[in-house]
């Protein structure tokens, strides 16, 4: 930390002597920060975008505009009203610089800042013993802010003093872009008053898939769970800076077995975290939610609800499971239903069909409980020539076209075979038409050729950045006409009649 002289005669050149201040301070941080520098000149390149998050008075604003040069761009964010006028001074001649009077956190809010009496670097979001003011200001989450935005950020800058954690919990999207950098102060002291902890804040950043390394004496090393435990309790004088550096196609790894009910609970959890296969799960529920309208009436009931979020997008429905979760209405298995004739106006199921040991009893369930009209939806996986390479060659669960009717019970998850939908759905229609004469097979819809296996599933990270979510769709809607050859996916439509 400076010394209290120094600390003094900073404060007072600020308020008192601002060009000298400038000055000093520019020479002072280039001295400081030189092996902070050197990163950011290795990392960003010319046309990279870059958050600079605490911009302050504009250093590292000037540093940042220079390496992205006239074809990037450098976002600053800065709340203190007479730190932002002199960034605002200083960015007028850098036309590839664009700043934001406000702080970042996890969402748009108007939040409280207490400024410091003696630096004009340490305002604080939580109260501290000693303020200059209280001050309310506005506040916007980065995901917020980049929603209408299609450049990928490459590089982040932050020093928030110690509300690092609310500002990257408002970053989920933009933290899945597959390069991204970041530079940030790893504050314990700032971070307990804030209410969080340098350990969660590892723990997050982890969870999305970064590299975390500590600057020491000029040098990178790599952090672990273990050196962070003990820092938590370091005093106020104590502060570092970190590097996280995104890791590409992150394997995730789930600690349980397969038909433990907390592995299905992770895999939800990592669909939560990924937002590009949570949009696509989002837009397959919507094929749900459209096809129970169509039915608009009776009870709308998912089964092997435990690994999704349907219910997030569609209250109305009731969610079930062969697993006891927290996150289910209801636990039945699909062979046995707990409900009366005529009573369900739709049946929604996503990747669970293959799973049923014994599906005509299912089909025999769904028979007798649909009202005349009702229908089963299911998305399973498709047998189109991809499909079969795909599937034989790169997943675990078995697919065997030419297989039995049905399955071993006992493992609802690890026992399957993922061509059952084929099986009795188009292999054997003489005998579907033959077991469930109350039963029709409306449409066989082939989709989905690319989208799941770019999301990285349950299993990787994603291959592509969210914001190229559109763009990827739009080129497969161009494969649709061949979709029979190349979908990944069916959605398979029975109805009640």
């Amino acid at each position: 930390m400076a010394s209290s002289l120094s600390i003094a005669l900073g404060n007072f050149l600020y308020k008192n002597c601002f060009p000298i201040y400038k000055l000093t301070y520019k020479s002072f941080k280039e001295k400081q920060d030189a092996f902070e520098i050197s990163l950011m000149k290795k990392y960003i390149k010319a046309g990279d975008t870059v958050l600079d998050i605490g911009a302050n008075i504009g250093f590292y604003a000037e540093i940042l505009s220079g390496i992205v040069g006239e074809k990037g761009k450098v976002h600053c964010f800065e709340p203190d009203t007479t730190n932002f006028k002199h960034l605002e001074s200083r960015s007028k001649h850098l036309p590839n610089v664009t700043i934001n009077n406000k702080a970042v956190s996890d969402k748009t809010e108007t939040i409280k800042i207490y400024t410091s009496k003696k630096l004009n670097v340490d305002h604080r979001t939580y109260k501290p013993d000693e303020y200059d003011q209280e001050i309310d200001i506005h506040a916007i989450s980065v995901d917020e802010y980049l929603q209408s935005s299609t450049s990928e950020i490459n590089f982040i800058k932050m020093d928030i003093q110690g509300f690092e954690m609310s500002a990257v919990k408002g970053m989920t999207k933009t933290l899945q872009s597959p390069h991204l950098k970041m530079l940030s102060e790893f504050w314990p002291y700032g971070m307990r008053k804030a209410g969080t902890s340098v350990l969660e804040y590892f723990h997050f950043l982890k969870q999305n898939h970064f590299y975390i390394y500590l600057i020491d004496n000029n040098q990178l090393i790599e952090l672990t769970e273990e050196k962070v435990k003990t820092f938590l309790n370091l005093p106020e004088t104590t502060y570092m800076n970190i590097l996280q550096v995104k890791t590409v196609f992150k394997k995730y790894t789930i600690p349980f077995d397969l038909d433990d009910p907390r592995a299905t609970l992770a895999h939800r959890d990592i669909i939560l975290q990924k937002p590009f296969l949570k949009r696509l799960y989002q837009d397959w529920y919507q094929i749900f939610i459209q096809k129970s309208k169509e039915v608009g009436k009776g009870i709308y009931l998912e089964i092997g609800s435990g690994g999704g979020f349907l219910k997030d997008e569609f209250p109305e429905v009731v969610t079930s499971d062969i697993l006891d979760l927290p996150v289910v209405d209801k636990v039945f298995s699909a062979e046995e239903m707990p409900y009366k004739e005529n009573e369900l106006g739709c049946i929604m199921m996503l990747n669970v069909f293959h799973h049923i040991p014994r599906p005509y009893l299912f089909l025999q369930e769904a028979e007798r409980t649909l009202i005349s009209g009702g229908k089963s939806i299911m998305i399973e996986p498709a047998n189109s020539a991809l499909g079969r390479f795909i599937y034989k060659r790169f997943h675990h669960e078995p697919f065997e076209e030419n297989g039995p009717r049905e399955i071993k019970p006992g493992n609802p998850l690890s026992n399957s075979n993922q061509a059952l939908p084929h099986i009795y759905f188009e292999r054997d229609l003489e005998q579907f038409a033959k077991d469930f004469p109350k039963l029709k097979i409306n449409k066989i819809t082939y989709h989905t050729p690319f989208m799941y296996v770019l999301s990285g599933g349950v299993s990787r990270s994603a291959m592509l950045p969210y914001f190229m979510y559109n763009f990827a769709k739009a080129m497969e809607w161009l494969c649709k006409p061949f979709s029979k050859q190349l979908g990944l996916f069916c959605t398979v439509e029975v109805e009640k009649i």
